[in-house]
Formats: structure tokens, C-alpha cells, sequence
């Protein structure tokens, strides 16, 4: 169980929170951004379903914002945002706008993203 603490939060988490902001406002990459979210929740999901009350929403954020020890949301409050994070990248994604490459689960295909989300 430590394994998951110890590689998904310096590792996984932080890259996807960096990718996050690298493309939040970028209309040329809705899709990759909405990826991005779905991926989060899904391994936070994994996170916060072996350890609880986990950091969750300064997560990853060291870095951009300074955020060294961030606070533990409560499980109710991660689940939540779970559902509001998934229905934002389920709503952007856009089959006519940016390809998502490098996806080794869907390979890049927008239906079963969307599905997943």
C-alpha cells in the first residue's frame, strides 16, 4: 500500500497537475487537458481508496504554487469533486479538435475516453 503513496504522488500526480496547468486554457488542447482530469481521478481514486482522507486538492502544486505541504481532504470531499472534475472532461471533449497521443490505454480515441470518464 505504501508503493502507491510513495510512486503516485511524486511521480504520477505531480505530472498530471503540471500538465494540467500547462493546458488549462488552451483551446488547442481540450482534449488532452480532459484526459488529463480523468486519469487524476482515477488514480486518486485508488489513492484515497486504500488510504482515506488524502491530500487532494493542493496535491501536486509544490511546485506551481508553493503548496510543500498540502492539506488532507476528507474522502466525501475527493468523491465529490470526483464527479464534478469527470463531468467538466466528459462536457470539453471535442472529436474535432486536438488528438490525444501517447495514451496507451484508449490510444487516443475520444468515444472510449469519454466512455471511461
Amino acid at each position: 500500500m505504501s508503493r502507491i503513496w510513495t510512486s503516485f504522488y511524486p511521480n504520477a500526480i505531480k505530472n498530471i497537475v503540471d500538465a494540467q496547468y500547462r493546458t488549462a486554457d488552451d483551446e488547442q488542447k481540450v482534449n488532452i487537458h480532459a484526459a488529463l482530469s480523468i486519469y487524476k481521478v482515477y488514480l486518486m481514486s485508488i489513492i484515497t481508496d486504500i488510504h482515506g482522507d488524502v491530500p487532494y486538492s493542493e496535491a501536486g502544486k509544490g511546485f506551481l504554487e508553493e503548496k510543500f505541504n498540502p492539506r488532507y481532504d476528507t474522502q466525501e470531499e475527493i468523491y465529490n469533486d470526483f464527479f464534478a472534475e469527470l463531468t467538466a472532461a466528459v462536457n470539453n471533449m471535442d472529436a474535432g479538435k486536438d488528438r490525444i497521443t501517447g495514451d496507451v490505454i484508449y490510444n487516443g480515441n475520444i468515444t472510449k475516453m469519454e466512455k471511461a470518464g
